[in-house]
């Protein structure tokens, strides 16, 4: 859609055996752009076993979800990020707390990486920015 491949991967082991994620590609360059997991991950719930894109959106099912009983599944609907992740500093596709080690680098050699309030330049203002990317997602 647009450019962006929508993989599942209900067999990921991020937050327990088989609990899945999926992950959204550039087709052109099959660079990872992000990876979405549901907000209540389990294990064995296979997050990822169908997927589909469409005009900006992602639906993801989780097949074994046991949220309205035994194996009753799921569906998990995202908006593709329309802009590039700015909190995810070290580029990974995902938010995590390697992010902040990656800013602090950023900050401390004036890499570009480190603008994060977009005003051109690297200042300590820039990490109060960050928080708020982070605590915005993508």
């Amino acid at each position: 859609d647009n450019g962006i491949v929508a993989v599942g991967a209900r067999f990921d082991d991020d937050n327990g055996a088989s609990s899945g994620s999926a992950y959204l590609f550039d087709a052109s360059t099959w660079t990872q752009l992000f990876k979405l997991l549901p907000g209540d991950p389990a294990a064995g719930d296979q997050f990822g076993w169908s997927i589909a894109i469409d005009n900006g959106v992602v639906a993801v099912g989780m097949l074994l979800d046991d949220d309205n009983g035994t194996n009753s599944g799921s569906a998990y609907v995202f908006a593709v990020p329309q802009t590039e992740c700015v909190a995810d500093v070290n580029g990974d596709g995902m938010l995590s707390p390697t992010d902040f080690t990656a800013w602090i680098n950023a900050f401390n050699n004036q890499l570009p990486e480190c603008d994060q309030n977009g005003d051109g330049s690297c200042t300590p203002t820039d990490f109060t920015a960050w928080i708020a990317n982070f605590n915005a997602g993508c």
